[in-house]
């Protein structure tokens, strides 16, 4: 597995947390926070490729945030996560 970093019961990959800079580049800054609150909280949730959960929730007007995760004993460790529009996740 590959390094993570670890907030209460979630979990983040180095790809992860080299997500947050790739998205600052493009003019989105997260927090790691923001993340785990979606993960901790969402308002919809997904069953992805191998088995991950995608947790969605509420970025802004436009975009929801999709949180993918895997189960890990009672952690979730956080494979990526990316900004999307809501039209598509919603309704």
């Amino acid at each position: 597995m590959e390094n993570c970093l670890s907030v209460r019961e979630v979990e983040f990959t180095d790809h992860a947390m080299r997500k947050f800079e790739i998205l600052k580049r493009l003019g989105l800054s997260l927090s790691i926070k923001q993340v785990v609150r979606v993960v901790e909280n969402p308002e919809r949730v997904d069953v992805g490729w191998k088995g991950r959960f995608i947790a969605s929730a509420k970025l802004n007007k436009k975009h929801v945030l999709r949180v993918v995760y895997e189960k890990v004993g009672d952690r979730k460790l956080v494979v990526t996560f990316y900004p999307a529009r809501r039209e598509r996740y919603e309704g």
